[in-house]
């Protein structure tokens, strides 16, 4: 999948580095735009950005070419202290070394220093345990090491024995 940023007033698709729409004289501000993933069904040689594509949620669960669909934003709230932690839109690794806030976790000796991934797949983001010392659990029930499991709204995760409920926004 590619990300891009789909202009809200023309409809065309940006690449991430722009701040301002490229489409044929729109120049629309798109900066505050967060990236969307796109469906990869054209040859590289064509314009994917031609024809406007409508930036709703894509709801059918079909692959259509151009076909637009919204990476929501996931957050993952501390049970105990009600903390929150935003993964990136691209995903990101929890963990003492991870790259989403390493800080929150570093003062726990059981959550590893590369514990698990949290990574946008294709329905929606998933949870990746990597090989953990003190494991990953969805609601409860412990995960392998290197499968992926989707995350939904709801949702309980704990890395070693540190618990959050996953939120979408």
């Amino acid at each position: 999948m590619e990300e891009v940023r789909v202009c809200p007033v023309c409809g065309y698709h940006n690449p991430l580095d722009s701040l301002f729409c490229k489409g044929d004289g729109c120049g629309e501000d798109i900066s505050f735009i967060p990236p969307t993933a796109v469906n990869e069904l054209v040859d590289e040689d064509e314009q994917v950005n031609e024809e406007p594509v409508s930036p709703d949620p894509v709801t059918t669960g079909e692959s259509h070419p151009n076909q637009t669909i919204r990476m929501s934003e996931v957050i993952l709230r501390s049970s105990m202290s009600g903390y929150e932690i935003t993964i990136p839109v691209t995903g990101g690794t929890i963990g003492r070394s991870g790259n989403v806030v390493p800080e929150h976790f570093q003062n726990n000796q059981f959550v590893s220093n590369t514990h698990a991934d949290i990574l946008p797949g294709s329905a929606g983001y998933v949870l990746i345990d990597q090989n953990s010392t003190n494991g990953t659990k969805l609601n409860g029930e412990r995960l392998l090491a290197q499968r992926e499991y989707p995350l939904q709204d709801g949702d309980r995760v704990t890395f070693a024995n540190m618990e959050f409920m996953v939120e979408s926004r």
